[in-house]
């Protein structure tokens, strides 16, 4: 398996194609492999190199909780990119890695071509993680309490399409479904 050392893990990587070099950076909720239709796309004519940041087999696991963050998310980028001999990519990352995406644009602009931050999220200190689910439960309570039947979609009598990745993780028989269950009524049809 292919890996670029990083400080504190070993990233595991996949590329695609030739040409211009993407980097895709993935969300909290998923793993490189939620990159597979654009990697398909784009491959055609770029070089598509997707890894499984820290903590998300098979890159490595670190046991100790100071070996993770943005700092290391991005430092991890530039592992990938530096092991594989690419000077400047296009970078590309959603949710999580949209973040790390403006932190690798901020810290290494040299070494961006363009940046495309989808989503961009910076996650919450664990300190503050109950206060946030506490508001989140109480707005959600405030929502229903108002008459909210669970989002315009729901009221409409639309569902979400089933993506790849949700038709490998419904057969696989794992929750498709992962957000806080104090939100009722927000979970995707």
């Amino acid at each position: 398996m292919p890996y670029a050392q990083a400080e504190g893990a070993r990233i595991w990587y996949e590329e695609a194609g030739s040409g211009l070099p993407i980097l895709f950076i993935h969300e909290f909720g998923a793993d490189h492999r939620e990159w597979e239709d654009q990697v398909r796309f784009f491959s055609r004519e770029y070089r598509c190199i997707t890894y499984a940041a820290r903590g998300y087999p098979p890159s490595d696991v670190p046991e100790d909780p100071k070996l993770y963050g943005q700092d290391f998310a991005v430092g991890d980028a530039v592992a990938v990119l530096r092991h594989l001999g690419v000077a400047r990519a296009h970078i590309v990352g959603l949710s999580m890695g949209g973040f790390a995406a403006l932190l690798f644009g901020i810290r290494h602009p040299e070494m961006a071509m363009s940046l495309v931050p989808a989503g961009a999220g910076s996650g919450s200190p664990r300190a503050e993680q109950a206060e946030f689910r506490a508001q989140c439960a109480a707005r959600g309570d405030r929502l229903i309490a108002e008459g909210w039947p669970g989002g315009w979609r729901r009221r409409r009598g639309m569902r979400r399409p089933a993506s790849s990745s949700r038709r490998r993780t419904r057969a696989a028989g794992r929750p498709i479904w992962r957000g806080s269950p104090s939100i009722r009524g927000a979970a995707p049809g």
